[in-house]
């Protein structure tokens, strides 16, 4: 016996469905995103495979079978885009201010036992502020997580850079 995939459903397009999609399609102020995403499902209307519409539209199988899929559940709402929320932020942003005025600071100027040494790295910065507890700025595995996690450090660095040329 052999094992073929399982024939998925063809979509029927509502007539208003349709005109909605296509219009999609042909609209020039549209997001490309919009346009792929209509374009797949009107293929998906018209009998196609999702294999034969990915080569196609040079998109991944799983690519269109996802927006099927979403369509077929929420009808043109699932279409949209799903909003992207931030994460969370891990400390209070009196912290991250802190922190960044600190590592915007040469070393040199405010340790003297770290003479020649031009920026900070997160190894360095995280010893610093969990020897100075008065920084209030957390012990520092706490600090390492949460520079890691935010790459607080990508932005100092960037404006170190900056200032210097």
């Amino acid at each position: 016996m052999s094992r073929s995939k399982p024939r998925r459903s063809r979509i029927r397009l509502l007539a208003a469905e349709r005109s909605e999609l296509e219009r999609r399609v042909a609209a020039r102020t549209a997001s490309q995103q919009d346009a792929y995403r209509a374009q797949i499902i009107l293929r998906v209307a018209a009998g196609q495979t999702d294999a034969a519409i990915a080569r196609d539209m040079g998109l991944a199988e799983r690519t269109v079978y996802l927006w099927r899929h979403r369509f077929a559940e929420h009808r043109l709402d699932g279409l949209k885009d799903r909003p992207k929320c931030p994460p969370p932020r891990l400390y209070p942003a009196d912290i991250q201010a802190r922190l960044l005025v600190l590592a915007c600071q040469k070393p040199a100027e405010v340790d003297p036992t770290r003479i020649g040494q031009t920026h900070w790295s997160i190894k360095d910065l995280a010893e610093y502020v969990a020897t100075h507890p008065e920084l209030g700025l957390g012990p520092e595995q706490a600090f390492r997580r949460r520079t890691a996690r935010h790459a607080i450090l990508t932005k100092v660095a960037s404006l170190q850079i900056s200032a210097l040329v």
